[in-house]
């Protein structure tokens, strides 16, 4: 029976904009060997993606879209609180459309600037933190095209 849990060094799509814990971005960034938080991983991947294996190893570098997964975020409406239960599934505004048009009230998450008198909502959930200008007028979408992320923490692939 296959176990429900992540394996170290398993490799999986993430639409969010951050790091979830005990998992890090495939950004190709190297990790010191001597931290102790790591070494299962290093045991599991070495050297593969670079680093000297000596003190250090590397992160794979994956960038680029999910396949099938397009982010989308809401830009009218009713925004959910932290304590409420969205339906369709939207966090802080966000949500991923799989495939159709586009909901309504919906726009793709790409990064685009937006002009903050038009769209105050959702500048009011976003602010600046993504990009754009306040003083110019401007707010920026996240980028959510697409994170690739390694687990840190899962299950040991290496023993049977």
């Amino acid at each position: 029976m296959q176990s429900q849990h992540p394996q170290i060094g398993q490799i999986a799509a993430f639409i969010g904009p951050f790091q979830p814990l005990g998992w890090l971005f495939c950004d190709g960034r190297l990790m010191e060997i001597a931290n102790r938080d790591f070494d299962m991983l290093f045991a599991v991947i070495g050297t593969k993606y670079g680093g000297d294996g000596q003190e250090t190893f590397a992160l794979p570098t994956l960038a680029g879209p999910i396949p099938g997964a397009r982010p989308v975020i809401a830009y009218a409406g009713t925004f959910p609180q932290p304590d409420q239960a969205p339906s369709p599934p939207v966090l802080r505004g966000f949500a991923v459309e799989w495939s159709g048009p586009l909901p309504e009230d919906y726009v793709p998450a790409t990064g685009q600037i937006y002009n903050i008198r038009d769209n105050s909502p959702l500048f009011g959930l976003l602010g600046t933190q993504f990009g754009g200008d306040n003083k110019a007028g401007t707010f920026a979408l996240p980028n959510l095209g697409g994170n690739w992320i390694l687990n840190t923490t899962g299950t040991n692939p290496l023993k049977s």
